[in-house]
């Protein structure tokens, strides 16, 4: 008797679980790829540049990216893909998303100051000391004219 109450038992179960769905989560959509609009960049130091990053598929659970710099004395990035150079050097700019990243090899080359009113750019130029030469000989026959 007491096998059949448990056979019985088995069955309504069987029955009632028949009739029930089983939800289940969706699959989490991972990022497959990570690209940036520039594999390289070029930049003076003390001036800034903006990287911008590509998270496929669009429809990826996750698309937040993290950015960071391999040298932050040289180049850093902010949250948005900013960046600042900072001095003459080369730094790797890496955006992640999960387990994807994308590098954009940044170069900082030294700013080269020019002062407005003088038309010298690098004083140490052969180029740049032939103009300069030349402007000082044509300055001086130019006064000599004059004192004529």
């Amino acid at each position: 008797m007491r096998k059949i109450w448990i056979v019985a038992a088995l069955a309504a179960c069987a029955i009632a679980l028949a009739g029930c769905k089983v939800v289940s989560e969706p699959e989490p959509i991972a990022v497959q790829s990570v690209t940036l609009d520039a594999t390289t960049l070029t930049l003076a130091s003390g001036t800034t540049g903006k990287l911008t990053a590509t998270v496929n598929p669009d429809n990826a659970d996750n698309k937040s990216v993290k950015w960071s710099s391999s040298d932050t004395s040289v180049a850093m990035v902010d949250s948005a893909g900013n960046v600042v150079a900072i001095k003459a050097g080369t730094a790797a700019i890496t955006a992640q998303a999960g387990e994807k990243t994308a590098i954009c090899v940044v170069i900082v080359n030294e700013a080269t100051v020019v002062n407005p009113d003088s038309p010298i750019v690098n004083p140490d130029s052969p180029l740049q000391w032939k103009a300069s030469r030349l402007m000082q000989r044509l300055s001086q026959s130019s006064l000599a004219r004059r004192g004529r």
